[in-house]
């Protein structure tokens, strides 16, 4: 059975956890320095659990164990809230009205494939349809596993994104 939680305070302990699968799922693997694998975290993981905590969900395993989460990003800047800033962000603009939500979608590998990421996009569906969201995006590469994955749960190719030295698309679904 897997539990789901969204917001609230995060031990130290959690917070090491969601570093080890944050670490063990990404793309880039090799640093060159602490500081640079630090930044990097920050970047794709740490914004989200600083400004946006009631967006960030993690599911849980049947012995209480972290098995993923998604630091989702749903905006709500007539409160204050910062907007997100990601390296890429220029070339969303056209679609960031049709698609405003966003989020990171990250499964430990022992437990992909085994319904954890469609039970996490659902309850964070739910908090989109809640909060009266036009549409959600998530930003991956063609050649990236979860790409069909994103497919699979209703996200539809929208546009290329030259970045980094590779070409990146944004998937969006409108709510």
């Amino acid at each position: 059975m897997i539990a789901i939680r969204c917001g609230g305070e995060l031990s130290p302990s959690l917070q090491a956890s969601l570093k080890l699968i944050f670490f063990l799922t990404a793309a880039k693997q090799s640093f060159d320095s602490q500081n640079e694998r630090e930044q990097f975290f920050s970047t794709w993981l740490g914004d989200y659990l600083a400004f946006y905590p009631d967006s960030f969900c993690r599911a849980y395993g049947p012995h209480g164990e972290l098995i993923g989460y998604l630091a989702g990003y749903i905006p709500r800047v007539s409160e204050g809230q910062p907007m997100l800033t990601l390296p890429y962000q220029d070339d969303l603009v056209p679609y960031l009205t049709s698609y405003p939500a966003h989020f990171h979608l990250n499964i430990h590998p022992a437990y992909q494939r085994q319904g954890v990421g469609p039970q996490l996009f659902t309850y964070f569906w739910q908090k989109l349809l809640q909060a009266d969201i036009a549409g959600v995006h998530v930003v991956t590469a063609n050649s990236a596993t979860n790409f069909n994955f994103y497919q699979k749960i209703g996200l539809v190719d929208c546009h290329p994104i030259a970045w980094g030295g590779g070409e990146l698309t944004l998937l969006g679904r409108k709510i």
